[in-house]
C-alpha cells in the first residue's frame, strides 16, 4: 500500500518526468502488474503527452519492458542500449542445458575451455561461451556427459536475456 500511495502522490500534480526508484519493490504479483500496466499507459499516453519515466529496478523482466535500459557498475554506467540491443551482444553465444545431475553437469560445464560462464536459471543451465565457441563447447560437453552417464535432456542454443547480458558485466 506504501508504493502506491507513492505512486498516487507523484502523479497528482502531472508530472512530465516520473523519477521510480524500484517501484514494485515488496509489492506483490498482481500489484507488480498493475504498477507496469499504469506506467506502460503513462508513458505511451496518444497525442504525445506522455510521460517520461526513469525507473530503477532490480527485476530484469522490468528493465525489459523499458525502451532503453543501462547498467550501472561501482556507480558508473557500464553499458546502455534498447534491451534487444544489450541482449545481441551474447547473441550466439548461451547455450541452454537441462539435464541431471544438474550440479554435476555445471561442474563440467565450468571447467570446459572455452566457457566463460555458467548460472543456474531454475530447472537449467545457461553457460555463456566465447565467440565462436558454442560448437566445441556443446561437442565436448555431451562427449564428457555420456562418458560420466550423466544425463542430458536439452543441450541448445538460445535466446541472451537481459540477465546473462547483467551477468557477464558482473563477472568481467
Amino acid at each position: 500500500m506504501k508504493q502506491k500511495l507513492g505512486l498516487a502522490a507523484a502523479l497528482v500534480h502531472r508530472p512530465r518526468i516520473l523519477l521510480l526508484d524500484e517501484p514494485t519493490t515488496g509489492v506483490d504479483p498482481v500489484t507488480r502488474q498493475d504498477f507496469w500496466r499504469l506506467i506502460i499507459r503513462l508513458v505511451y499516453r496518444g497525442s504525445g503527452a506522455g510521460v517520461a519515466a526513469l525507473v530503477s529496478t532490480p527485476y530484469m523482466d522490468e528493465a525489459a519492458r523499458c525502451t532503453r535500459v543501462g547498467f550501472l557498475q561501482a556507480g558508473s554506467l557500464a553499458l546502455e542500449g534498447t534491451p534487444s540491443g544489450l541482449c545481441e551482444r551474447l547473441e550466439g553465444r548461451i547455450l541452454e542445458v537441462r539435464g541431471h545431475p544438474l550440479l554435476q553437469l555445471r561442474q563440467m560445464a565450468e571447467a570446459l575451455p572455452g566457457v566463460e560462464g555458467v548460472q543456474l536459471f531454475g530447472d537449467r543451465l545457461h553457460i555463456r561461451v566465447q565467440e565462436k565457441q558454442a560448437s566445441a563447447v556443446v561437442s565436448s560437453l555431451e562427449a564428457q556427459a555420456a562418458e560420466e552417464h550423466v544425463t542430458l535432456l536439452q543441450l541448445r542454443p538460445s535466446r541472451p536475456q537481459l540477465e546473462d547480458v547483467f551477468i557477464s558485466l558482473l563477472e568481467r
